[in-house]
């Protein structure tokens, strides 16, 4: 009796599983399938004269990704609206599915699903057509070296927003701000260890060897940002990116 309840069990299961994947039409599997991985935005051959990014992504080239676990992640962040000068990140990663030809993504800002029509998906380009626009992805593919490449990491920025923050291969954090937040100071805090991992990755992913010491971005209000890489207690690379000085704007 007891064995026949946990076999009715098992099969109840599995008849429940094969039930949603044959409800999946071809097409959605395949699409899922092609998905998965990351994603950057390129200009469109489609539609050069209005080209922009899908209306849940931040109005400039971006890199997304999407997860085996039907979860989608705009490296960009979703934020709250702007509050006394004041945004808060809500996080990076949401849900996504996909439906016939349209992928939908949940925005975390307002809390609805938007819907974007897979135009074209293969192995390494992707097609979404935003009302009458046409925003091309192509897939990014990363040789990751085994090697460890910091034991530490710092960043700093200075002039608009000013902080610092530093994370070690322990999952140590220490944060220093001195304004715009709803508490401002020095505070500590501590990651588990599969988090650093992903951070860690995505660092490897950047190859960090074959990066510049020296960038310059285009935006006049920009702060300068730098990002030091420690291995060993020694300083490994450093990394600036200051704004772009025009005529007429203060240093």
């Amino acid at each position: 009796m007891f064995y026949s309840k946990i076999f009715a069990k098992f099969f109840f299961i599995i008849l429940i599983s094969l039930t949603v994947f044959c409800c999946q039409s071809p097409n959605n599997r395949k699409y899922e399938k092609l998905i998965n991985g990351e994603w950057i935005l390129v200009d469109s051959p489609f539609n050069k004269d209005s080209l922009a990014p899908p209306v849940e992504f931040p109005n400039r080239k971006v890199g997304i990704s999407f997860l085996n676990d039907s979860v989608f992640e705009n490296k960009l962040g979703y934020f709250t609206d702007s509050y006394k000068y004041r945004e808060f990140l809500l996080g990076t990663k949401t849900k996504y599915k996909i439906e016939d030809d349209n992928l939908k993504i949940l925005n975390l800002e307002n809390n609805s699903w938007s819907s974007l029509k897979i135009c074209a998906l293969n192995a390494d380009t992707l097609i979404l057509k935003n009302g009458d626009k046409l925003d091309k992805f192509v897939k990014l593919n990363y040789s990751i070296s085994p090697e460890i490449i910091f034991d530490k990491i710092i960043v700093s920025s200075a002039g608009w927003g000013s902080n610092d923050i530093s994370i070690d291969n322990q999952g140590n954090i220490f944060f220093s701000e001195p304004y715009r937040n709803t508490h401002n100071g020095l505070f500590t805090s501590k990651i588990p260890e599969s988090e650093y991992l992903e951070f860690e990755m995505n660092f490897k992913k950047a190859d960090i060897d074959s990066l510049k010491e020296n960038y310059i971005a285009s935006c006049n209000d920009c702060g300068t940002i730098t990002v030091t890489f420690i291995k060993d207690n020694k300083i490994v690379k450093t990394i600036i990116t200051d704004r772009l000085k025009k005529e007429g704007f203060p240093l």
